[in-house]
């Protein structure tokens, strides 16, 4: 004779795969939150002139990356930690580059923070953000991708540069970073200060540093125009868009935030997996 089961105990196996099929099956898990974009912190160095991001945004949207430009520079950074240079640093357990910032006291929610809940509230969300930020910003929030230091064509551009550098690293900056180098007057002179970058970062503080192209001087506003000429586009669109071809193919993909699985009340929770 074939079991017949229980009202009961049917009631309980078809709440069972119901759970199963809603709880544990692949794709079905708990609902996904806001989609966080890559963000990506743009550190000016003092001399170079300002990357026009909004036109960097177009050129990565013609490469298939929407973006937006989010500015945290406009509100003051909590000032109440040390200064690298100063004796509470030095006597700080905590060393240089690591994610508790190089010592001192937290600092309060700062502005590159307040980027990250913004970026989550575009609609729609844009696969990355641009955000300016200064060199005493770290450390960073996870959902932020490798920096792009701007630095002008200049002997004295390269050491601000570092110093820079030097100061981020002293509150958290580790890895990589991008450069971009402005106003420069050709190509050599570009790879000639990118090379003198990259080679004081690696041997003093361990940075290695990725070049992104340089960026041309503008041209003079009265400057003369060859009306006639054949035309040979902007090549500052073109610098842009060599750019955005290089950084389209290095940035991840943006992912959605997924809610915390759901977990039995006596089973330990493991911590949340932080992104990189």
């Amino acid at each position: 004779m074939a079991r017949v089961a229980s009202a009961s105990t049917a009631s309980k196996e078809r709440l069972e795969r119901i759970s199963h099929h809603f709880l544990s099956g692949t794709g079905d898990g708990p609902a996904a939150g806001p989609r966080t974009p890559v963000l990506v912190p743009v550190v000016t160095v003092p001399g170079a002139s300002e990357l026009p991001l909004e036109r960097l945004s177009q050129a990565l949207l013609a490469r298939g990356r929407p973006s937006v430009v989010l500015d945290a520079r406009r509100d003051a950074r909590d000032t109440s930690r040390p200064s690298p240079s100063t004796e509470a640093h030095r006597d700080t357990p905590v060393p240089p580059g690591t994610d508790a910032g190089g010592g001192g006291p937290a600092p309060a929610p700062a502005p590159p923070a307040e980027a990250v809940e913004a970026a989550k509230s575009l609609k729609p969300a844009p696969d990355i953000c641009l955000v300016p930020v200064p060199a005493d910003a770290w450390p960073l929030p996870g959902a932020f991708a490798r920096p792009l230091f701007v630095l002008p064509a200049t002997t004295d551009g390269v050491r601000e540069a570092y110093l820079c550098a030097k100061q981020a690293h002293a509150w958290g900056l580790t890895g990589t970073l991008g450069v971009i180098v402005a106003d420069a007057p050709d190509n050599a002179a570009a790879a000639r200060h990118f090379d003198a970058l990259s080679d004081a970062l690696w041997r003093f503080l361990g940075l290695a540093a990725i070049s992104y192209g340089a960026l041309p001087a503008p041209p003079p506003p009265h400057g003369p125009v060859d009306l006639l000429g054949p035309g040979q586009g902007d090549p500052i669109d073109a610098a842009l868009g060599g750019m955005a071809r290089l950084l389209a193919a290095d940035l991840p993909e943006s992912e959605p935030e997924r809610a915390p699985a759901h977990t039995p009340a006596s089973a330990p929770r493991s911590k949340s997996r932080q992104a990189t």
